[in-house]
Formats: C-alpha cells, structure tokens, sequence
C-alpha cells in the first residue's frame, strides 16, 4: 500500500509539472513576435540578439560602444550650446 501511495504521488507531481510546462509555454508564445509567413531574421541579426527578449545583447552592445561614443561627441562638437 505504501508504494502505491508513492506512485500515486509521483504521478500527481509529474501531472503538476506537466501543466506548469503548459502553461509557461503558453506565456512565453504569447511574448513572442509571430512569425509565421515570414522570413526569419538573418542569422547576424539573431547572433546579436537575446532569443527570448530579442534585446541587444553584451557582444553586440560592446561593439557598438566605441561608434556611439564618436556620434555623440562629433554631435557635441558639431552644435556648441
């Protein structure tokens, strides 16, 4: 009797699990953007992205750094205040 308790619980839990699995997959289709019918983003664009939040991601942010840097002091430079 005591191991069918257990099972039992072990099938309860695994029926648990499963539905929290569901139900986060649900959310996490609901956040993305749909792409059905078209292309999906060149692989340099998904490279430099973060897959779940598509926000720009360290290695991309820091190869930027240095021309964002040299925008923002010709632009200072360019219109004195």
């Amino acid at each position: 009797m005591r191991s069918s308790a257990r099972i039992a619980r072990a099938a309860m839990h695994r029926l648990e699990l499963e539905q929290q699995v569901s139900d986060r997959t649900y959310e996490l289709a609901a956040t993305q953007p749909r792409t059905r019918g078209r292309q999906p983003p060149p692989a340099r664009w998904r490279a430099s992205r973060d897959t779940l939040t598509g926000l720009a991601n360290r290695r991309y942010l820091m190869q930027q750094f240095p021309r964002l840097i040299a925008e923002h002091k010709a632009e200072r430079t360019a219109s004195p205040s």
